[in-house]
């Protein structure tokens, strides 16, 4: 039996491409200050680190959400974090996960 766990996560502010991709792919520039928050950026390698831990620590459990420790989750090493409360409503819940296979075109259930 597969051991599945439901797991939220986030890399913080990581220097990547994502950047400027996005904004070129919507033909768009990105604000001044997604330009200033780079500058204080960990290496994606750091960010990737709260996917991993999310993927493989043997203290992880369904619900968990992972983010760096650093200054305003935005850097660091990876730990468990609090979701906001409007992330336990179960009501948009339901609606996010209508949306997205509306969105998408795929039903899971």
């Amino acid at each position: 039996m597969l051991d599945i766990k439901l797991v939220a996560c986030h890399p913080g502010v990581t220097k990547s491409n994502l950047l400027n991709a996005g904004p070129q792919m919507a033909k768009s520039k990105p604000a001044l200050w997604l330009k200033l928050s780079y500058l204080p950026a960990q290496p994606a390698a750091m960010g990737a680190l709260s996917v991993i831990y999310a993927a493989v620590g043997e203290d992880i459990n369904s619900g968990d959400y992972i983010g760096p420790s650093g200054f305003m989750e935005s850097r660091g090493l990876p730990k468990k974090l609090q979701s906001s409360e409007e992330s336990h409503n179960g009501e948009v819940a339901k609606w996010l996960w209508m949306v997205s296979e509306e969105l998408t075109g795929v039903r899971f259930l």
